[in-house]
C-alpha cells in the first residue's frame, strides 16, 4: 500500500504539471453586470452566468443516457433550450472541463439552483455535443434508486458485483455502474473503499460507509 501511495503521488505530480487540476468551481461574482451574462440566444465563450426562469420544475431523475431532457450526444445549445423548458429558476455558470478532471480546457457549464450545484455539462470541443454529465446533487435519482450521497453499502444493495479502482489521473476511487455510468468517490489513502496491492488493480468494497460524491454519465457512442 505504501508503494502504491508513492507511485500515485508521482503520477499526481506529473498530471499537475500537465495542468489537469483538481475539481474546483468558478463561482459567479455577486457584482456581475449584464455584460457578463450568457444571453438566451447565444452561449458565447467567456460568458459566466445567467438565471433562467421556467413555469415548471419537471426535472427529478436521470437515466444512463441523460438528465432533465438533456441526452448524451445532444447539441449543447439545444440542450440548454430543453433545460429552460423543464427546470425552474436556474443559473448557468461557465467553467472549464479541467476543473472536473477532463483535460483540454473545454468551456463547460455548471447548472446551479438556489445557490446549490446541480450538475455539469461537458461538451466536445470538436462538435459541441454533450460528452459528459457530472451529477452533483442527490435530488436526481434513477429507476434503480441510484443517486449521489448514498453509501457503498446501499449501492451494493442495488448492484452487488461492483468493483472499485483508483483513477490515476486524480487519485479518487471510482466504480463502473454500467456502460455509461461511473460512480466517483473523493477518497484519499486514509479512507479508501478498497484495498489495492497493485497500480490499476480492482478491489471489492471493504469500507462500505463511504458515500458517492459524483455520478458521471459518459457518451460512449462513436459519432
Amino acid at each position: 500500500m505504501k508503494a502504491i501511495s508513492i507511485v500515485l503521488g508521482i503520477v499526481l505530480i506529473v498530471v499537475g504539471c500537465q495542468n489537469i487540476s483538481q475539481p474546483t468551481i468558478k463561482e459567479a461574482s455577486p457584482s456581475q453586470t449584464s455584460s457578463n451574462l450568457i444571453t438566451s440566444n447565444s452561449l458565447s465563450i467567456n460568458k459566466d452566468t445567467l438565471t433562467y426562469n421556467a413555469t415548471v420544475n419537471s426535472c427529478l431523475s436521470f437515466t444512463k443516457n441523460g438528465i432533465c431532457g438533456i441526452d448524451l450526444g445532444d447539441d449543447l445549445n439545444s440542450s440548454i433550450n430543453n433545460l429552460k423548458k423543464r427546470f425552474k429558476d436556474f443559473e448557468l455558470i461557465s467553467v472549464s472541463s479541467n476543473d472536473w478532471g477532463y483535460g483540454g480546457g473545454t468551456e463547460s457549464f455548471l447548472v446551479r439552483k438556489n445557490g446549490v450545484n446541480q450538475f455539469v455539462l461537458i461538451p466536445s470541443s470538436e462538435n459541441n455535443r454533450i460528452l459528459f454529465i457530472v451529477i452533483l446533487n442527490s435530488n436526481y435519482v434513477n429507476s434503480e434508486g441510484l443517486k449521489t450521497g448514498i453509501s457503498v453499502k446501499e449501492i451494493l444493495g442495488i448492484k452487488s458485483n461492483l468493483k472499485f479502482t483508483i483513477n490515476l489521473m486524480n487519485g479518487y476511487e471510482e466504480s463502473s455502474f454500467n456502460k455509461n455510468t461511473t460512480l466517483i468517490f473523493l477518497t484519499e489513502d486514509e479512507n479508501r473503499i478498497g484495498e489495492y496491492k497493485e497500480i490499476e488493480s480492482y478491489s471489492s468494497a471493504i469500507e462500505t460507509n463511504i458515500k458517492v460524491d459524483r455520478i458521471i454519465l459518459s457518451d460512449n457512442t462513436p459519432r
